[in-house]
């Protein structure tokens, strides 16, 4: 399920969001997304609560070169404000990565 824009205030529908056919809709868009890492905040209303494994199964379908799903703890949806060094590090790390 993609979530509209309008019902972005509804906790319900952002929790069950797939952040599969969130990544699934910008591969769509995009010639095709080849290394990503997925970066979020344990309390975010998207991940709804799910766990890396889930995650690493749903965005692998998508991601040719999926390098790595990390959950922060603590932390919520606007992951570069709440944890601005554990963002750069993660961010560091995944540039590092790349051929």
């Amino acid at each position: 399920m993609i979530v509209d824009s309008g019902r972005l205030d509804d906790p319900q529908a952002l929790a069950a969001a797939d952040p599969g056919d969130m990544l699934r809709q910008v591969a769509s868009s995009a010639a095709q997304v080849r290394q990503a890492r997925y970066l979020a905040g344990e309390a975010d209303l998207v991940v709804g609560g799910r766990t890396v494994d889930v995650l690493v199964e749903s965005m692998s379908q998508v991601v040719a070169d999926l390098r790595g799903v990390a959950l922060l703890p603590g932390c919520g949806h606007w992951t570069q404000q709440e944890q601005p060094d554990e963002v750069n590090a993660a961010l560091l790390e995944f540039a590092a990565s790349l051929p």
